[in-house]
């Protein structure tokens, strides 16, 4: 059965066994690719953190600024709204 999970995991496996013939043949390269990944790695999750703050910042005032009451009443000299 064919599956995303076994199209992942083979594109995993066919990637590191370029890598790992790469680093054998050219350590150089290896290195360049290492710190080319690692500064991916880290642009990626500065992205993930900025989006999350953002979201949640424009979640946060979306909500509060729509929250309007739908009815109000006068009860014992104070106003009930809900």
């Amino acid at each position: 059965m064919f599956t995303a999970h076994r199209l992942v995991y083979g594109m995993y496996v066919c990637a590191a066994v370029v890598a790992s013939s790469t680093a054998v043949s050219d350590p150089t390269g290896a290195r360049k690719l290492g710190h080319a990944s690692t500064g991916l790695s880290v642009v990626g999750i500065i992205i993930s953190v900025i989006t999350v703050i953002v979201i949640s910042v424009v979640v946060t005032t979306a909500y509060s600024s729509s929250s309007s009451y739908s009815s109000c009443y006068n009860y014992y000299g104070s106003t009930v709204c809900y």
